[in-house]
Protein backbone atom coordinates (compact mmCIF):
# COMPACT_ATOMS: atom_id res chain seq x y z
CA UNK A 1 0.00 0.00 0.00
CA UNK A 2 2.90 2.41 0.47
CA UNK A 3 4.88 1.47 -2.41
CA UNK A 4 1.72 2.17 -4.69
CA UNK A 5 1.12 5.95 -2.93
CA UNK A 6 4.47 6.06 -3.54
CA UNK A 7 4.50 5.48 -6.83
CA UNK A 8 1.67 7.81 -7.32
CA UNK A 9 3.21 11.10 -5.80
CA UNK A 10 6.36 10.75 -7.95
CA UNK A 11 4.93 9.67 -10.70
CA UNK A 12 2.91 13.11 -10.59
CA UNK A 13 6.25 14.95 -9.85
CA UNK A 14 8.95 13.39 -11.78
CA UNK A 15 8.49 15.48 -14.85
CA UNK A 16 9.44 18.83 -13.12
CA UNK A 17 12.66 19.83 -13.60
CA UNK A 18 12.99 22.13 -10.71
CA UNK A 19 12.19 18.37 -8.22
CA UNK A 20 15.53 17.99 -6.53
CA UNK A 21 14.73 17.13 -3.05
CA UNK A 22 12.32 15.03 -1.39
CA UNK A 23 11.79 15.88 2.22
CA UNK A 24 9.25 13.98 4.34
CA UNK A 25 8.50 12.55 7.80
CA UNK A 26 9.47 15.58 10.17
CA UNK A 27 8.28 14.08 13.58
CA UNK A 28 6.51 11.34 12.68
CA UNK A 29 8.68 9.14 15.08
CA UNK A 30 7.93 11.25 18.08
CA UNK A 31 4.18 9.21 17.90
CA UNK A 32 5.59 5.92 17.54
CA UNK A 33 4.66 3.59 19.70
CA UNK A 34 8.05 3.12 22.77
CA UNK A 35 6.61 -0.47 23.06
CA UNK A 36 8.22 -3.37 20.35
CA UNK A 37 5.14 -5.82 21.10
CA UNK A 38 3.59 -5.01 17.68
CA UNK A 39 7.02 -5.50 15.97
CA UNK A 40 7.56 -8.95 17.98
CA UNK A 41 4.48 -10.01 16.83
CA UNK A 42 5.00 -9.80 13.10
CA UNK A 43 8.65 -10.26 12.91
CA UNK A 44 9.39 -12.52 15.86
CA UNK A 45 12.71 -13.68 13.75
CA UNK A 46 14.34 -10.03 14.03
CA UNK A 47 14.34 -10.09 17.77
CA UNK A 48 17.60 -10.75 18.96
CA UNK A 49 18.58 -12.99 21.68
CA UNK A 50 19.04 -11.09 25.06
CA UNK A 51 20.49 -11.82 28.50
CA UNK A 52 18.92 -10.20 32.02
CA UNK A 53 20.48 -6.63 32.69
CA UNK A 54 23.04 -6.90 35.24
CA UNK A 55 26.31 -4.28 35.50
CA UNK A 56 29.50 -6.85 35.25
CA UNK A 57 31.88 -3.86 36.26
CA UNK A 58 30.41 -0.55 37.72
CA UNK A 59 29.22 1.32 34.91
CA UNK A 60 29.48 -1.10 32.12
CA UNK A 61 27.34 -3.76 30.50
CA UNK A 62 27.69 -6.50 28.55
CA UNK A 63 26.80 -6.09 24.49
CA UNK A 64 24.02 -8.30 24.71
CA UNK A 65 22.43 -6.56 27.04
CA UNK A 66 18.59 -6.75 26.91
CA UNK A 67 17.59 -2.95 26.89
CA UNK A 68 20.42 -2.53 24.89
CA UNK A 69 19.11 -5.14 22.19
CA UNK A 70 15.79 -3.90 22.48
CA UNK A 71 16.56 -0.18 21.44
CA UNK A 72 19.07 -1.41 19.00
CA UNK A 73 15.94 -3.26 17.59
CA UNK A 74 13.37 -0.20 17.78
CA UNK A 75 15.64 2.22 16.26
CA UNK A 76 17.31 0.24 13.77
CA UNK A 77 13.77 -1.98 12.13
CA UNK A 78 11.38 -2.36 14.95
CA UNK A 79 9.23 1.22 14.65
CA UNK A 80 8.68 0.28 10.95
CA UNK A 81 10.17 3.86 10.25
CA UNK A 82 13.50 2.64 8.77
CA UNK A 83 12.01 0.54 6.24
CA UNK A 84 8.91 2.92 5.61
CA UNK A 85 12.09 5.78 4.71
CA UNK A 86 13.69 3.36 2.68
CA UNK A 87 10.76 2.74 0.53
CA UNK A 88 10.09 6.04 0.26
CA UNK A 89 13.72 6.64 -1.52
CA UNK A 90 13.57 3.66 -3.42
CA UNK A 91 10.89 4.37 -5.41
CA UNK A 92 11.80 8.44 -5.49
CA UNK A 93 15.49 6.98 -7.17
CA UNK A 94 13.57 4.46 -9.77
CA UNK A 95 11.92 7.61 -11.61
CA UNK A 96 14.83 10.38 -9.98
CA UNK A 97 18.20 8.76 -9.20
CA UNK A 98 19.26 12.42 -9.65
CA UNK A 99 17.02 13.55 -6.62
CA UNK A 100 18.69 13.90 -2.89
CA UNK A 101 16.37 12.16 -0.29
CA UNK A 102 16.01 12.74 2.91
CA UNK A 103 14.15 12.76 6.11
CA UNK A 104 14.64 14.39 9.38
CA UNK A 105 14.57 14.85 12.59
CA UNK A 106 17.84 12.55 13.61
CA UNK A 107 17.55 13.21 17.23
CA UNK A 108 16.42 10.55 19.57
CA UNK A 109 19.18 8.22 20.00
CA UNK A 110 23.19 7.87 18.66
CA UNK A 111 22.87 4.87 16.81
CA UNK A 112 23.83 4.16 12.98
CA UNK A 113 21.16 3.01 10.55
CA UNK A 114 18.00 5.09 11.14
CA UNK A 115 18.61 6.69 8.11
CA UNK A 116 19.80 3.66 6.09
CA UNK A 117 18.86 3.82 2.18
CA UNK A 118 18.46 7.71 2.30
CA UNK A 119 20.55 10.79 0.48
CA UNK A 120 21.02 12.85 3.38
CA UNK A 121 20.76 12.79 7.50
CA UNK A 122 19.01 16.14 9.00
CA UNK A 123 17.77 17.55 11.76
CA UNK A 124 16.82 20.83 13.23
CA UNK A 125 18.61 22.13 16.34
CA UNK A 126 16.93 24.88 18.61
CA UNK A 127 19.87 27.74 19.73
CA UNK A 128 18.43 29.32 22.57
CA UNK A 129 20.06 30.57 25.06
CA UNK A 130 23.37 29.61 23.19
CA UNK A 131 23.73 29.51 19.53
CA UNK A 132 26.45 26.73 20.03
CA UNK A 133 24.18 24.45 20.35
CA UNK A 134 23.90 24.45 16.54
CA UNK A 135 27.36 22.58 16.97
CA UNK A 136 24.81 19.20 16.95
CA UNK A 137 25.78 19.59 13.09
CA UNK A 138 28.65 17.07 14.49
CA UNK A 139 26.42 14.73 15.41
CA UNK A 140 24.82 14.41 12.05
CA UNK A 141 28.53 13.89 10.65
CA UNK A 142 28.96 11.23 12.97
CA UNK A 143 25.42 9.73 12.19
CA UNK A 144 26.31 9.61 7.96
CA UNK A 145 29.97 8.21 8.52
CA UNK A 146 28.95 4.46 7.53
CA UNK A 147 27.22 5.34 4.27
CA UNK A 148 28.71 8.62 3.32
CA UNK A 149 25.43 10.35 3.48
CA UNK A 150 25.26 14.01 2.95
CA UNK A 151 24.20 16.27 5.84
CA UNK A 152 21.57 18.82 5.96
CA UNK A 153 21.41 20.56 9.51
CA UNK A 154 18.51 23.10 9.81
CA UNK A 155 18.93 26.35 11.81
CA UNK A 156 15.34 27.01 13.11
CA UNK A 157 14.33 30.35 13.78
CA UNK A 158 11.81 29.65 15.71
CA UNK A 159 11.95 30.53 19.34
CA UNK A 160 9.28 29.12 22.05
CA UNK A 161 7.11 31.07 24.56
CA UNK A 162 8.77 31.95 27.44
CA UNK A 163 12.31 31.38 26.24
CA UNK A 164 13.89 34.43 24.50
CA UNK A 165 10.89 36.37 25.37
CA UNK A 166 8.15 36.40 28.02
CA UNK A 167 5.30 33.65 27.17
CA UNK A 168 2.87 36.71 26.14
CA UNK A 169 4.90 37.39 23.78
CA UNK A 170 4.02 33.97 21.59
CA UNK A 171 6.11 32.88 19.63
CA UNK A 172 9.19 34.22 18.07
CA UNK A 173 11.87 34.35 15.37
CA UNK A 174 15.75 34.67 15.99
CA UNK A 175 17.16 38.08 15.83
CA UNK A 176 20.03 38.38 13.22
CA UNK A 177 23.37 37.94 15.29
CA UNK A 178 22.57 33.99 16.20
CA UNK A 179 20.66 33.06 12.81
CA UNK A 180 24.36 34.31 11.08
CA UNK A 181 26.48 32.65 13.75
CA UNK A 182 24.90 29.55 13.17
CA UNK A 183 25.30 29.70 9.45
CA UNK A 184 28.48 30.24 9.86
CA UNK A 185 28.69 27.29 12.32
CA UNK A 186 27.11 24.87 9.69
CA UNK A 187 28.95 26.00 6.52
CA UNK A 188 32.08 25.71 8.36
CA UNK A 189 31.45 22.27 9.39
CA UNK A 190 31.38 21.85 5.38
CA UNK A 191 27.18 20.87 5.49
CA UNK A 192 26.07 19.78 2.50
CA UNK A 193 22.75 21.87 2.26
CA UNK A 194 21.95 24.25 4.71
CA UNK A 195 18.47 24.80 6.04
CA UNK A 196 16.47 27.35 7.97
CA UNK A 197 13.34 26.76 9.56
CA UNK A 198 10.53 29.68 9.50
CA UNK A 199 7.26 29.32 11.29
CA UNK A 200 3.79 30.10 10.34
CA UNK A 201 2.99 29.95 14.40
CA UNK A 202 4.56 33.70 14.08
CA UNK A 203 2.36 36.71 13.63
CA UNK A 204 3.13 39.00 10.60
CA UNK A 205 4.08 42.36 11.88
CA UNK A 206 1.68 45.28 12.70
CA UNK A 207 1.70 47.89 9.84
CA UNK A 208 1.05 50.58 13.11
CA UNK A 209 3.37 52.63 13.07
CA UNK A 210 3.50 52.97 17.17
CA UNK A 211 4.51 49.03 17.63
CA UNK A 212 7.51 49.41 19.70
CA UNK A 213 7.78 45.23 20.04
CA UNK A 214 8.36 43.94 16.99
CA UNK A 215 9.22 40.71 18.73
CA UNK A 216 7.11 38.19 16.23
CA UNK A 217 9.56 39.06 12.92
CA UNK A 218 12.58 40.45 12.63
CA UNK A 219 12.96 42.17 9.18
CA UNK A 220 16.95 42.19 10.05
CA UNK A 221 17.18 38.57 10.63
CA UNK A 222 15.92 37.86 6.96
CA UNK A 223 18.28 40.90 5.24
CA UNK A 224 21.49 39.14 7.45
CA UNK A 225 20.06 35.57 5.88
CA UNK A 226 19.77 37.22 2.37
CA UNK A 227 23.17 39.15 2.91
CA UNK A 228 24.97 35.71 4.08
CA UNK A 229 23.57 33.82 1.17
CA UNK A 230 25.09 36.65 -1.51
CA UNK A 231 28.43 37.17 0.21
CA UNK A 232 29.37 33.65 1.42
CA UNK A 233 26.86 30.87 0.13
CA UNK A 234 26.89 31.66 -3.30
CA UNK A 235 30.17 32.52 -4.13
CA UNK A 236 31.83 29.91 -1.89
CA UNK A 237 29.56 27.16 -1.53
CA UNK A 238 30.92 25.42 -4.69
CA UNK A 239 34.16 25.62 -2.46
CA UNK A 240 32.82 24.08 0.16
CA UNK A 241 32.58 20.75 -1.75
CA UNK A 242 35.84 20.23 -2.60
CA UNK A 243 36.99 20.62 1.32
CA UNK A 244 37.25 17.88 3.91
CA UNK A 245 37.34 17.84 7.23
CA UNK A 246 41.09 18.52 8.50
CA UNK A 247 42.00 15.40 10.24
CA UNK A 248 41.24 15.51 14.09
CA UNK A 249 42.52 13.95 17.00
CA UNK A 250 40.12 14.28 19.88
CA UNK A 251 36.87 12.36 20.08
CA UNK A 252 33.96 13.00 22.12
CA UNK A 253 31.55 9.87 23.06
CA UNK A 254 27.88 10.21 22.82
CA UNK A 255 27.16 6.88 24.42
CA UNK A 256 23.73 5.21 23.79
CA UNK A 257 23.90 2.62 26.34
CA UNK A 258 24.82 5.92 28.66
CA UNK A 259 21.13 7.41 27.45
CA UNK A 260 19.67 4.20 28.16
CA UNK A 261 20.81 3.40 31.71
CA UNK A 262 21.40 6.77 33.04
CA UNK A 263 22.05 8.28 36.43
CA UNK A 264 22.98 11.74 35.61
CA UNK A 265 20.38 14.62 35.46
CA UNK A 266 19.16 16.01 32.30
CA UNK A 267 20.84 19.38 31.15
CA UNK A 268 18.85 20.95 29.24
CA UNK A 269 14.68 19.61 29.21
CA UNK A 270 14.31 21.16 26.05
CA UNK A 271 16.88 19.00 23.94
CA UNK A 272 16.75 15.25 23.40
CA UNK A 273 19.39 12.66 24.48
CA UNK A 274 22.23 13.17 21.86
CA UNK A 275 22.48 16.67 22.87
CA UNK A 276 23.84 15.65 26.20
CA UNK A 277 27.18 16.20 25.16
CA UNK A 278 27.04 19.30 23.77
CA UNK A 279 27.90 21.21 27.16
CA UNK A 280 31.08 19.79 27.34
CA UNK A 281 31.92 20.09 23.73
CA UNK A 282 31.27 23.37 23.84
CA UNK A 283 34.03 24.04 26.34
CA UNK A 284 36.04 21.92 24.22
CA UNK A 285 34.99 24.27 21.19
CA UNK A 286 35.56 27.80 23.46
CA UNK A 287 39.23 26.59 23.79
CA UNK A 288 39.25 25.95 19.85
CA UNK A 289 39.96 22.45 20.67
CA UNK A 290 38.41 20.91 17.06
CA UNK A 291 36.80 17.10 18.14
CA UNK A 292 34.51 14.82 16.45
CA UNK A 293 31.79 13.50 17.70
CA UNK A 294 31.75 9.18 17.52
CA UNK A 295 29.12 6.81 18.71
CA UNK A 296 29.86 2.90 20.97
CA UNK A 297 29.33 1.80 17.69
CA UNK A 298 31.96 3.46 15.97
CA UNK A 299 34.40 2.34 18.60
CA UNK A 300 33.02 -1.25 17.87
CA UNK A 301 33.43 -0.74 14.16
CA UNK A 302 36.47 1.45 13.41
CA UNK A 303 38.32 1.46 16.69
CA UNK A 304 39.96 4.58 18.15
CA UNK A 305 43.53 4.78 16.54
CA UNK A 306 42.34 7.98 14.34
CA UNK A 307 42.70 9.79 17.83
CA UNK A 308 45.36 10.71 20.99
CA UNK A 309 42.58 11.96 23.21
CA UNK A 310 38.86 10.42 24.18
CA UNK A 311 36.27 12.57 25.85
CA UNK A 312 33.63 10.90 28.03
CA UNK A 313 31.19 13.42 29.03
CA UNK A 314 27.83 11.56 30.44
CA UNK A 315 28.90 8.35 29.93
CA UNK A 316 27.94 6.74 32.91
CA UNK A 317 27.19 3.29 31.40
CA UNK A 318 29.32 1.65 29.02
CA UNK A 319 29.48 -1.40 26.47
CA UNK A 320 31.51 -4.13 27.43
CA UNK A 321 33.91 -3.84 24.55
CA UNK A 322 33.51 -0.06 24.44
CA UNK A 323 35.19 -0.37 27.70
CA UNK A 324 37.85 -2.90 26.87
CA UNK A 325 38.89 -0.72 23.85
CA UNK A 326 39.14 2.80 25.75
CA UNK A 327 41.45 0.39 28.37
CA UNK A 328 43.28 -0.47 24.74
CA UNK A 329 43.18 2.90 23.85
CA UNK A 330 44.75 4.42 27.22
CA UNK A 331 47.55 1.27 27.23
CA UNK A 332 49.04 2.84 24.05
CA UNK A 333 49.26 6.41 25.44
CA UNK A 334 45.72 7.59 24.74
CA UNK A 335 44.28 10.44 27.36
CA UNK A 336 41.28 9.80 28.72
CA UNK A 337 39.31 12.95 29.71
CA UNK A 338 35.51 12.29 31.95
CA UNK A 339 33.29 14.26 34.12
CA UNK A 340 31.98 13.22 37.23
CA UNK A 341 29.39 10.64 36.16
CA UNK A 342 31.74 8.11 34.50
CA UNK A 343 31.27 4.96 36.84
CA UNK A 344 33.67 2.47 34.77
CA UNK A 345 37.07 1.64 36.61
CA UNK A 346 39.60 3.80 34.64
CA UNK A 347 42.83 5.56 36.18
CA UNK A 348 44.71 8.18 35.70
CA UNK A 349 42.58 10.14 33.58
CA UNK A 350 41.67 13.88 33.61
CA UNK A 351 38.03 14.72 35.62
CA UNK A 352 36.12 17.44 36.08
CA UNK A 353 33.22 18.54 37.88
CA UNK A 354 30.90 20.98 36.04
CA UNK A 355 27.79 21.71 36.66
CA UNK A 356 25.47 22.59 33.91
CA UNK A 357 22.23 21.64 35.51
CA UNK A 358 21.90 25.29 35.92
CA UNK A 359 21.72 26.16 31.44
CA UNK A 360 17.86 25.34 32.22
CA UNK A 361 17.30 28.16 34.19
CA UNK A 362 18.55 30.71 31.02
CA UNK A 363 15.13 31.23 30.47
CA UNK A 364 12.96 34.77 29.95
CA UNK A 365 9.77 33.22 32.14
CA UNK A 366 11.97 32.61 34.91
CA UNK A 367 13.70 36.21 34.76
CA UNK A 368 10.51 37.91 34.06
CA UNK A 369 8.11 36.46 36.51
CA UNK A 370 9.81 33.51 38.35
CA UNK A 371 8.38 31.21 36.48
CA UNK A 372 8.06 28.62 33.85
CA UNK A 373 6.58 26.04 32.10
CA UNK A 374 6.65 22.72 34.36
CA UNK A 375 7.31 20.01 31.38
CA UNK A 376 8.80 21.99 28.32
CA UNK A 377 6.45 21.17 25.11
CA UNK A 378 3.59 22.74 27.41
CA UNK A 379 3.77 25.97 25.39
CA UNK A 380 1.55 24.06 22.95
CA UNK A 381 -1.07 25.32 25.40
CA UNK A 382 -0.12 28.21 27.18
CA UNK A 383 -3.69 28.79 29.01
CA UNK A 384 -3.61 25.39 30.34
CA UNK A 385 0.06 24.88 30.88
CA UNK A 386 1.17 24.35 34.31
CA UNK A 387 4.13 26.32 36.30
CA UNK A 388 7.13 25.80 38.16
CA UNK A 389 8.74 27.96 40.02
CA UNK A 390 12.42 28.53 39.37
CA UNK A 391 15.12 31.47 39.46
CA UNK A 392 16.06 32.63 36.45
CA UNK A 393 19.67 33.07 35.10
CA UNK A 394 20.44 35.77 32.08
CA UNK A 395 22.05 34.72 29.14
CA UNK A 396 24.91 37.25 29.80
CA UNK A 397 26.01 35.37 33.55
CA UNK A 398 25.40 32.27 31.31
CA UNK A 399 27.86 33.16 29.44
CA UNK A 400 30.46 34.04 32.17
CA UNK A 401 29.64 30.59 33.89
CA UNK A 402 30.49 29.01 30.72
CA UNK A 403 33.96 31.44 30.43
CA UNK A 404 35.26 30.40 33.30
CA UNK A 405 34.34 27.07 33.18
CA UNK A 406 35.97 26.99 29.82
CA UNK A 407 39.22 28.66 31.60
CA UNK A 408 39.46 25.90 34.10
CA UNK A 409 39.52 23.24 31.13
CA UNK A 410 41.76 25.03 28.71
CA UNK A 411 44.09 25.65 32.35
CA UNK A 412 44.22 22.27 33.07
CA UNK A 413 44.62 20.74 29.11
CA UNK A 414 47.10 23.41 28.03
CA UNK A 415 49.60 20.99 27.91
CA UNK A 416 47.95 17.56 27.13
CA UNK A 417 46.06 18.57 24.19
CA UNK A 418 48.23 20.19 20.88
CA UNK A 419 46.12 23.08 18.93
CA UNK A 420 46.80 23.53 15.61
CA UNK A 421 45.44 27.23 15.67
CA UNK A 422 44.28 28.90 18.85
CA UNK A 423 42.92 32.05 20.37
CA UNK A 424 43.03 34.16 23.33
CA UNK A 425 39.33 34.98 23.43
CA UNK A 426 36.64 32.01 24.59
CA UNK A 427 34.48 34.00 22.22
CA UNK A 428 36.06 32.61 18.79
CA UNK A 429 35.52 28.93 18.14
CA UNK A 430 37.16 27.28 15.08
CA UNK A 431 37.02 24.80 12.91
CA UNK A 432 39.42 23.60 10.09
CA UNK A 433 39.01 22.04 6.37
CA UNK A 434 41.52 20.83 4.03
CA UNK A 435 42.24 19.98 0.38
CA UNK A 436 45.71 18.74 -1.08
CA UNK A 437 47.93 20.85 1.09
CA UNK A 438 45.70 24.50 2.13
CA UNK A 439 44.05 24.78 5.32
CA UNK A 440 41.17 26.63 5.52
CA UNK A 441 40.35 28.18 8.97
CA UNK A 442 37.14 29.38 10.03
CA UNK A 443 36.69 31.56 13.08
CA UNK A 444 33.23 32.15 13.90
CA UNK A 445 32.91 35.57 16.42
CA UNK A 446 30.59 34.15 19.34
CA UNK A 447 28.81 37.26 20.53
CA UNK A 448 25.77 35.49 21.69
CA UNK A 449 23.26 38.22 20.13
Amino acid sequence: RQNDINRRVIQAVSDYPNFKFCWFNTEIEDFLLDDVSLARKYLPEQLPAATKHEFILPGVIRDTDEGYLKCIYKYKWGDGLVAANKRVADMVHKYRPDVTVFSDPYRLTSFYDRCTGLDAISTWSYTNPDAKYGLYVETLIAAAKPERQKIVPTITMLNYPGTIFPKDKGWTLMGPGRLVENCWLNFSRRCDVLGIYYSSECLPLTTNPEQKEPYQKFPASFEALKKFTSNVAVPYGALLKHLKTSHRRVAVLSSQSSRIYPYSPIYMSTYYDPYQVYEFYILLAMNQIEADIIFDETIKLYGLEDYDVLVLPKCETLLQSVYEAIVAFQSRGGLIIADQYLRAPLDNIIRFDFDFTYRDKVNADAIASGQTFAIWNDHLDVQKAELRNIKGITAEDDQLIMERYAKILGDTLKDKIKRRFSCSSPRVLINVLENANAYYIFMVNDNRT
